[in-house]
């Protein structure tokens, strides 16, 4: 059987910051908000999927949730974290082929596991 893999779109609305940002693009030094949009691909051993789509979803949100502060109205607090980190954790975490984040759909990053 060729590799099967399963993918998820989940948007998050969230803040973070960059407090090393140099200073052409000082003002990211400061927390501001995006909605960050995650791709996560997971590898499957049929064509059945393992996995449920929604359910699969639901653990990349639950997975942020327990790793990074609720703020009100839904937000996530990301603190510090880029594009790159969040990727990073949930490859690791979730044990993901593949997790691209990006923030407002326009910059991203994509992370693969190995």
């Amino acid at each position: 059987m060729p590799s099967v893999s399963i993918e998820v779109n989940v948007a998050v609305n969230g803040l973070h910051c960059w407090p090393d940002a140099p200073d052409p693009v000082a003002f990211l030094r400061d927390p501001h908000r995006h909605t960050f949009w995650i791709r996560a691909r997971l590898a499957v051993t049929h064509y059945n999927r393992d996995v449920e789509f929604f359910e699969f979803a639901a653990l990349v949100r639950a997975t942020l949730e327990d790793q990074y502060p609720d703020l009100p109205l839904g937000l996530i607090d990301f603190g510090t974290s880029s594009c790159e980190m969040i990727a990073a954790f949930l490859v690791e975490e979730l044990d993901l082929e593949e997790c691209a984040v990006s923030e407002d759909q326009e910059h991203g990053a994509v992370v693969r596991g190995g």
